[in-house]
């Protein structure tokens, strides 16, 4: 399979490159200025990289370069737009969570971390046990904060907790970092502020319609979906891996010597780290809640001073200054060779991806491809459901955030044209793409997991597929009852 994957994905890209142009192709590329055939090409290079990731053809990392090299190389983006996407503000969260989980390692921090996990469940049920000392610490943090910055902060605290469970099939590894991702992509559901696409999908209602979202309609319709997303997919997950459940979970010996120098300074690591990660977020939230400016200028403040990625900046700082019995317990060299590039390559890719969507014109060729099939007279229930599957669907391979900003205004010109309230399709396609856990690319939280190696490709596709759809079928059936609350 990976053989004739290999050849058909760039054979793929070459017949599309050289076809005679689709209809309405050509057009849609010069609507943005780009060349006539820009959309095509950009089409073939979407279906390569989908054929790589899915077959594991290549290393991901490595077809993660291939829209840098042939956005630019067609015109498509300029060189010295497309190569720092790959250095991109979240490119460096990743890096953070590496060095993090490294520190743990170094310092035996996370043999500690696990004497405390364990003591939150006292049961013997390993499935209650991961949902308890995993899941729902990592679907808080992203329910506050963001889904980079709380995988981020639960990837060594879930390692840790692996690394004590004893004669373990690799299978549960596995098994518990896709639980944790998932964890975190549920949590983003709940509040407008948790992650970008609820942002975008607010704005895009705003400015087509002039009606406001608050963060109580927000909440009304995002917490169906964040509740029943972590329980599904810890439903679904557990299923799926039964036949490896540990037959209880870690018990971990007691320690009783006191905290090293070394594990105290990454325990101020992490814990600053935490704080400066979910603060922001959290004063968003009581803003939004009792309607303060002053916290809400504040949340601005530090979002503007603070973003996410100032914290991954002071781990990778700090983390190789920490010294104990005279040396480094993570030397920097170390910490740079530890560095997974190959998913920042991937995820990369992703990002830059979809940046070649927008500026080729693919992105209004599916506009106007939509709005053709749909007609003046679709239901808004076939339109919402057609626009949102489509953006859940290149979320798997594009950025949320990137497909949020495609889709959301595509949902909302298609709606008025078809005479249909945008909000529905607009604010359900912007849930649509926060819900995708199918491959690495598709959020962070899926591509910090899969740094781990811990992971493969086949397994997450096969979860991501099936709480993926059962997610998204849910979003649409109750989506029109929940926003018909708010309006």
């Amino acid at each position: 399979m990976k053989r004739i994957s290999s050849i058909l994905g760039p054979l793929l890209f070459v017949v599309l490159a050289l076809i005679p142009p689709i209809p309405g192709m050509s057009e849609a590329s010069v609507s943005v200025n780009a060349d006539p055939k820009a959309a095509q090409i950009t089409l073939g290079l979407l279906f390569w990289v989908i054929l790589w990731w899915v077959c594991e053809s290549v290393p991901l990392g490595l077809t993660g370069l291939l829209p840098a090299l042939f956005l630019p190389l067609f015109g498509i983006l300029e060189w010295k737009e497309a190569l720092p996407v790959y250095l991109s503000p979240i490119i460096w969260i990743f890096m953070g969570a590496f060095a993090l989980a490294n520190a743990f390692r170094a310092s035996g921090l996370d043999k500690r971390v696990v004497m405390v996990l364990s003591n939150l469940y006292k049961g013997k049920n390993f499935a209650l046990s991961v949902l308890t000392t995993i899941c729902l610490p990592t679907f808080f943090l992203s329910m506050i904060g963001s889904i980079t910055g709380a995988a981020s902060i639960m990837l060594p605290i879930t390692l840790a907790y692996l690394s004590a469970i004893k004669n373990k099939d690799e299978n549960v590894d596995e098994m518990t970092l896709l639980l944790m991702a998932n964890a975190a992509t549920a949590g983003a559901l709940l509040f407008l502020i948790s992650t970008p696409p609820n942002l975008i999908g607010k704005a895009v209602v705003e400015e087509f319609t002039g009606r406001s979202i608050g963060f109580f309609d927000w909440f009304i319709f995002g917490t169906p979906q964040a509740i029943f997303g972590l329980i599904t997919s810890w439903l679904i997950i557990i299923f799926l891996y039964r036949r490896y459940l540990p037959k209880e979970p870690p018990r971990p010996s007691i320690i009783k010597d006191p905290m090293s120098s070394a594990e105290k300074a990454v325990l101020a690591v992490f814990l600053t780290a935490i704080t400066l990660w979910s603060l922001p977020g959290f004063l968003s939230v009581i803003a939004s809640a009792t309607e303060s400016t002053t916290l809400a200028s504040l949340a601005s403040l530090l979002k503007k001073h603070v973003p996410e990625y100032a914290p991954a900046i002071l781990i990778l700082l700090i983390i190789p200054l920490i010294r104990y019995r005279d040396k480094s317990i993570l030397p920097f060299d170390e910490m740079l060779r530890k560095i997974d590039w190959n998913t920042i390559f991937l995820f990369g890719g992703g990002l830059l991806l979809g940046k070649g969507i927008v500026s080729s014109g693919l992105s209004n060729w599916i506009a106007l491809t939509v709005k053709a099939y749909a007609g003046s007279h679709v239901s808004p229930w076939i339109l919402t459901s057609i626009i949102a599957t489509l953006a859940f669907g290149l979320t798997q391979v594009a950025s949320n955030t990137a497909t949020a900003n495609i889709f959301c205004p595509i949902a909302a010109t298609v709606a008025l044209g078809a005479n249909i309230d945008p909000m529905i399709p607009v604010l359900t396609t912007a849930m649509a793409c926060s819900i995708a856990c199918t491959l690495p690319a598709s959020t962070p939280p899926m591509a910090i997991v899969y740094s781990t190696r811990k992971i493969r490709v086949k397994s997450m596709l096969k979860v991501g597929v099936i709480a993926g759809t059962v997610r998204l079928i849910f979003l649409l059936l109750t989506a029109p009852y929940l926003l018909s609350l708010i309006v």
